[in-house]
């Protein structure tokens, strides 16, 4: 667990280790396209035509659609985190530049727990023992740093979080909240190896703070419930108290 109110100096961190990153790697994939926009090697309003082979399972809508329908790089990116999308995830994975280019600018981020290894839904290399991994002092490093637009830049950054706020996932964390708390937040999950993971910003107008939590081997009805009952805890204390 990572947690720390967006004013303090010193988050509290407990239990820090490389784990199954599940899609919270997506948030690294992120930083990595915007990363290379605000370079000018990426151009979000440029198209891409999706293919058959592009397709994987999991989570996203994607994989329905029709060989041949036309995205734009801002689509791919919404859809690969609102909704988890896979096939938009490895289809963004090879417009940058692929794995090592992904892993380059983790290193950059001085990410150093957090790692690039397979593709979605890549079950071959799974068997193999081969996962992407991260930890929440990478995960809540990143997040602390995006809302004060101290990552990237503060186009960038206002660019993701507009992204991270439309999320679709917000049965973890933040399931418990008022309405009137604003959500930026990243789950994974991956019940074959009891992982249940989730990395928010939750803010008010009172203030805001960083919680990311990961999970693995557990049970995922206790891992779910431990969440949000520590989101409702964390927003009482931080920031209604």
């Amino acid at each position: 667990m990572y947690v720390t109110p967006m004013n303090a100096s010193q988050p509290l961190v407990i239990n820090n280790r490389p784990q199954r990153a599940a899609s919270t790697i997506k948030l690294f994939i992120l930083a990595t396209a915007y990363a290379k926009v605000s370079r000018g090697q990426f151009n979000l309003d440029q198209h891409y035509t999706l293919q058959e082979t592009d397709k994987v399972g999991g989570t996203g809508v994607l994989g329905g659609q029709a060989a041949g329908t036309i995205l734009s790089y801002r689509d791919l990116l919404n859809d690969m985190i609102t909704q988890s999308d896979n096939t938009a995830t490895n289809i963004i994975i090879n417009l940058v530049g692929g794995m090592p280019a992904v892993n380059a600018e983790i290193r950059q981020l001085g990410a150093r727990d957090s790692q690039l290894n397979r593709k979605m839904m890549d079950t071959a290399k799974l068997t193999a023992g081969v996962d992407n991994v991260t930890s929440v002092q990478d995960v809540g490093h990143l997040l602390q740093r995006l809302y004060r637009h101290q990552l990237l830049s503060a186009d960038a950054d206002t660019q993701m979080l507009n992204i991270l706020q439309r999320t679709q996932n917000h049965s973890k964390l933040p399931a418990s909240l008022p309405a009137t708390a604003t959500v930026y937040n990243k789950t994974g999950e991956f019940g074959d190896y009891g992982v249940q993971n989730d990395a928010a910003i939750i803010a008010d107008k009172k203030g805001a703070f960083v919680a990311v939590v990961m999970c693995q081997n557990g049970n995922e009805a206790a891992q779910i419930s431990a969440m949000r009952q520590l989101g409702s805890a964390l927003y009482r204390d931080l920031i209604v108290a």
